[in-house]
């Protein structure tokens, strides 16, 4: 609880306190009373009673003052609170209490040790030092305000007591441009969190319980609302807090605090974004700065000889002050686009300087590194790492890269990464080229990255390799990422069909159908290749006494739906003339899935039944009627089979076609573990087709589906 200035005399000066006594220095005795004019002072107090008063005329008490002097945390404030009690020649006795006071800025300089005092020093006791950065101190502190908590520790033999306060300040920083008072360094702010010392008496807090309490508290400070240019280097920062933590010490060593800007670097716009992000150097992945501490800027020097500090200005965490090459929490400058994101770790600016600079190398990520990743950035081992050192050079606002604008990274460990590993489905990038990323506000596009000799490959089941894709990667400011120069590959026993299915489409004319998507608003890709056997308009190829019809399908990529993905499929259709113009007609499709989501599914589907085709001048018709079986098996013990009936119409009317089709399939699924149910299931597809002069299409869809759980 929070017991006043009273706490404070009676503590020290009463019975059983810590230094019992009488503050009187004088009195004079007489018939009618003592008469006593006192003034008792300890101009050494710490979170002591540093002045006491008695003015008495005959016995009589006319004014007593007494005052209290302590330190205000985390600036080191020098503060008083002084009672008055005033007796009034109408007997009124007037008690005034002034509330704690400033008497002087708090620019980290606590005060020494009362040599008076009988309170021993707890072991291991030093000095608190501080590195105020870019934050000089706290001027002009006024209305302090107790907030009746009290903070209270025992560590070891030491007895702490911390009044916790709020108060208004004139903060000074360096570097400040806007929001600080006119013709001055000062930044006005209000509502700073700090703490009053009511106990230990006789000293200030040792660095290791200071620290202790900042553990439990957090960092000690409060708002402002500013706008600084870092070291006089052109890049700003709008500074919306400022506070002190604890350092790790130094081994061997005690805590040392330092004082830190929090707010938000202004970074340019250039074709992506730029952000903040930091990692625990125990993780592997960076996140988001956090939204209420924001970035931190520090500084190492200290305030008792700023004239030795560190010419590096650092983002990083209070606490890691005194570990700049092994830090706890590392942050880094983030530009990212959706295909790309390139780290500068540990960044830090030197006084007068035009750089952003650091010690480590940077990371790079292509979009197969990102889709690796469920966070912000992907793991750090997932990277390219620069071949060098390298900085960001601030030109006209925006940034350059150095020492070169054009940087090479090295390979990942292996030069293969897998995306997606598991039996049903993997997908991997293997990479063989050089690795370029180039930054430059001078180029027509400010940035670009360039990975040469690219190998995706998909393994489906127990096909490995099965289908792949050989590409170069490209990405530049303000376009999408693109697959250069794609050149499909398939597995060694997939050649013999490849081959044969690429001479009948040169032969027919027909070309194949190779493409690579990217996937919209996302860094992922779908990549699909067709080799179809089909006339025009997805036709029958006719050959008089039978027509053909035939695809091969195979691709890999990512899907809402599915999200990794790989898939084989073969259809082939055959029509043998029963009695013109009567067919016999006969389908099989046969295909195998993996899904990132559901493993691994085949799907056989065989079709029979008759068509029927006539031509009646310009227009042309056709109808099918076809049985059929499905056969669906999915990986963990989930299947389907159903029946189907399908009824197919065609008209070619002038430039007009039109196509109806209506499927329905009646079938039985089951589903294993842990739901274990057998479901009946009918569906029922229309779809219907309007092409107009080969450049018009209009098409509708529609589905029912009817699904009851049997017990069976």
């Amino acid at each position: 609880a929070n017991e006043g200035v009273e706490s404070f005399f009676n503590k020290e000066m009463g019975p059983g306190g810590t230094n019992e006594r009488v503050p009187i220095v004088r009195v004079d005795f007489a018939g009618y009373g003592a008469s006593a004019f006192s003034k008792w002072l300890n101009p050494n107090a710490v979170a002591e009673i540093s002045q006491v008063r008695f003015d008495v005329f005959v016995a009589r008490t006319a004014y007593e003052v007494v005052q209290v002097a302590s330190v205000l945390y985390p600036w080191a404030v020098p503060v008083v609170r002084t009672i008055t009690l005033e007796r009034r020649k109408e007997a009124l006795v007037i008690r005034s209490d002034s509330g704690w006071v400033a008497t002087g800025p708090g620019i980290y300089g606590y005060p020494p040790n009362n040599p008076k005092s009988p309170v021993p020093l707890p072991p291991g006791w030093a000095e608190i030092q501080t590195h105020p950065g870019v934050v000089g101190g706290a001027f002009n502190v006024r209305r302090i305000r107790e907030t009746g908590r009290v903070v209270e520790r025992v560590i070891g033999t030491e007895k702490i007591e911390l009044l916790e306060v709020r108060f208004d300040a004139d903060m000074k920083i360096a570097g400040v441009v806007t929001g600080q008072i006119q013709g001055t360094d000062l930044v006005p702010s209000i509502d700073q969190v700090g703490f009053v010392q009511r106990e230990p008496k006789g000293h200030p807090l040792a660095p290791q319980h200071l620290a202790a309490i900042m553990a439990d508290e957090g960092p000690m400070g409060g708002s402002v609302n500013c706008e600084i240019d870092i070291a006089d280097s052109g890049q700003l920062m709008h500074v919306v807090r400022v506070d002190v933590d604890a350092s790790h010490p130094v081994a061997g060593g005690v805590p040392e605090f330092a004082a830190a800007a929090r707010g938000s670097l202004a970074l340019p716009e250039d074709g992506a974004s730029w952000s903040v992000a930091r990692r625990l150097t125990t993780a592997d992945e960076f996140e988001p700065v956090d939204p209420i501490s924001g970035t931190p800027l520090i500084r190492n020097g200290l305030a008792s000889n700023l004239a030795a500090a560190s010419s590096f200005h650092r983002v990083a965490d209070p606490r890691d002050l005194l570990r700049e090459s092994a830090p706890d929490l590392e942050f880094g400058l983030l530009q990212t686009s959706d295909g790309h994101q390139f780290l500068l770790p540990r960044p830090r600016i030197e006084q007068g300087t035009k750089s952003i600079t650091t010690t480590e190398r940077s990371l790079l990520a292509d979009a197969y590194a990102r889709s690796t990743s469920a966070g912000l950035f992907p793991k750090r081992s997932s990277c390219f790492v620069g071949q060098v050192t390298n900085e960001l050079q601030m030109v006209g606002g925006r940034y350059r890269l150095g020492p070169a604008t054009t940087a090479g990274f090295d390979n990942i460990a292996g030069g293969v990464r897998e995306i997606i590993d598991g039996a049903a489905l993997a997908i991997r990038t293997r990479y063989a080229g050089a690795v370029r990323y180039t930054l430059d506000p001078g180029l027509p596009k400010a940035w670009d990255v360039a990975v040469d000799a690219v190998t995706t490959s998909l393994d489906l089941g127990p096909f490995e390799d099965l289908m792949g894709v050989k590409h170069n990667y490209r990405i530049d400011a303000g376009q999408t990422a693109k697959l250069l120069n794609p050149e499909p590959i398939y597995a060694p026993f997939l050649d013999p069909v490849v081959d044969i299915l690429q001479f009948l489409s040169k032969l027919l004319g027909i070309d194949n159908i190779f493409e690579v998507l990217a996937v919209q608003g996302s860094f992922k890709f779908q990549a699909t290749a067709q080799y179809p056997i089909e006339g025009p308009g997805n036709d029958y190829i006719d050959f008089g006494a039978m027509k053909i019809k035939g695809k091969l399908q195979t691709g890999f990529g990512w899907s809402e739906k599915d999200h990794w993905f790989g898939f084989f499929k073969v259809d082939l259709g055959l029509k043998v003339v029963v009695l013109p113009p009567i067919f016999a007609n006969g389908k099989v499709g046969i295909g195998l899935k993996g899904t990132e989501l559901t493993g691994q599914e085949f799907k056989i589907r065989v079709i029979w039944g008759a068509a029927v085709e006539a031509k009646l001048g310009p227009i042309g018709v056709s109808a099918e009627f076809n049985y059929g079986i499905e056969v669906i098996v999915v990986e963990g013990g989930k299947w389907q089979i159903g029946l189907l009936v399908q009824v197919i119409g065609k008209a070619d009317v002038f430039i007009a076609k039109v196509t109806i089709k209506l499927e329905l399939m009646a079938a039985i699924a089951r589903i294993p573990l842990p739901v274990d149910k057998v479901e009946a299931i009918g569906q029922a597809k229309f779809a219907a087709e309007v092409e107009i002069c080969w450049f018009l299409t209009i098409s509708v869809e529609y589905d029912i589906e009817y699904r009851e759980e049997l017990s069976i």
